[in-house]
């Protein structure tokens, strides 16, 4: 008997009666926890997944781009949400403790994911054009500064989610392309605004994060702010 192993099985694209049986991606679960954890819904979160993909009965045209990200169910939110988000995120009752307890507890990890954070009528001194209402959480994992790092020099796009919580903050993630021309979210900004100073304060802090990673391209939409 001769028996042939192939690692990696290319070219095939999981379909919709497959997709239970494929994991997510990292860093779609990722994008996944973070839009939950902002008060972001469940069927705003399906819906940003499989903008572009199409209609099912035309899916067939987007065969090449069709990914298991694209096939993320209600069920895999849900799974995300009650296995890990409900413990690790949602800590208290009030929602600004719940927030502070959740990053001290990030910062004692032994990766850091917090990049920057500025909780609401607390002045911070290193950043003075800062209002004293401002809210900024800027967040990134081990895995997304892996990706950016290998995938900032080609293009960085910038993508923000409006008025989707009760609180009406923003979420803006930093995208690199990779080598399948898949978005992937290198970087987040929970914000309550979308202005030049917070933006500025984004960018700088993922540049500092990864200092010899050099970005040629950036695309952003034609809003002020950018």
């Amino acid at each position: 008997m001769e028996v042939k192993f192939i690692s990696a099985h290319s070219n095939h694209n999981p379909d919709e009666d497959e997709a239970g049986f494929v994991p997510l991606p990292i860093s779609t679960k990722e994008e996944i926890a973070m839009k939950l954890s902002v008060g972001i819904s469940i069927e705003r979160i399906m819906e940003d997944i499989k903008e572009g993909v199409g209609h099912r009965t035309m899916r067939k045209q987007f065969n090449e781009s069709l990914t298991r990200k694209h096939l993320a169910s209600r069920r895999d939110i849900l799974n995300i949400k009650h296995g890990t988000l409900d413990q690790s995120v949602i800590r208290h009752s009030d929602d600004a403790t719940s927030v502070q307890m959740a990053v001290n507890a990030l910062q004692e990890e032994e990766y850091n994911p917090i990049l920057y954070f500025k909780p609401q009528h607390i002045d911070d001194e290193n950043n003075p054009q800062l209002s004293t209402d401002t809210f900024i959480l800027i967040l990134q994992t081990e895995f997304q500064r892996q990706m950016y790092s290998q995938f900032c020099s080609k293009i960085v796009c910038i993508d923000s989610t409006h008025g989707t919580n009760s609180y009406k903050f923003k979420l803006i993630t930093l995208l690199v392309s990779d080598d399948f021309a898949e978005g992937q979210p290198v970087g987040w900004c929970i914000t309550d605004k979308e202005d030049r100073d917070v933006v500025e304060i984004f960018l700088e802090k993922m540049k500092m994060k990864s200092p010899d990673s050099e970005v040629s391209v950036i695309m952003t939409d034609d809003g002020r702010s950018y």
